[in-house]
């Protein structure tokens, strides 16, 4: 990526477009080429494309006349285009992003997918770690929780009379799931 050594989105933005490997996608429906499974443009779904370097030739499969083709090539692309995109698509301004948004040098998978820049912007404005697995988690476990329902919780009415809950909120006796429980000062839902 053209993001320099801070891997920047907003350098490579700058600079305007960006080389590397991306996949290959064409939509069937405006036939606009692209290296998201979904069309930019038009929304629809996209068809994978395939590349060979031998034949330096385009493909709608793997393997032609037993010639191996790639679902990648080295290209560049309008890296702005796709950041406007994405802006656009969260209805965010530029002022609503953070100074940093940090991207990747390079794709690393078989068929170096990319995800699509909204997810980046989001991550990064709302201050979300990626762990190393891709995922994203939200940590609640400082969330203050003074009522809950036992179905919420998972909990049988019974089991809950075992451990002292007798009355809800309206001080009427607890005899089903619905109702809305105080939790006691010293109890945890996990």
């Amino acid at each position: 990526m053209e993001g320099g050594r801070l891997k920047s989105v907003f350098e490579a933005v700058e600079k305007g477009s960006s080389k590397e490997n991306f996949p290959l996608y064409e939509c069937s429906s405006c036939k606009n080429s692209t290296i998201y499974p979904k069309c930019e443009k038009c929304g629809e779904f996209c068809k994978r494309k395939f590349y060979s370097y031998k034949l330096d030739q385009f493909s709608d499969s793997e393997d032609v006349d037993n010639e191996k083709f790639l679902p990648f090539k080295n290209q560049r692309i309008d890296i702005k285009h796709f950041f406007e995109v994405a802006k656009k698509k969260l209805g965010f301004r530029i002022d609503d992003l953070p100074l940093v948004v940090k991207g990747l040098k390079k794709t690393s998978s078989k068929g170096h997918d990319c995800e699509n820049l909204a997810k980046g912007l989001l991550r990064a404005k709302y201050n979300l770690n990626v762990n190393k697995d891709g995922t994203v988690r939200y940590d609640i476990s400082e969330m203050p929780l003074t009522h809950f329902k036992p179905k919420e919780i998972g909990t049988s009415v019974e089991k809950l009379k075992e451990l002292g809950y007798e009355k809800d909120i309206n001080n009427s006796p607890l005899e089903n799931d619905n109702q809305i429980l105080e939790i006691f000062p010293h109890d945890v839902v996990l």
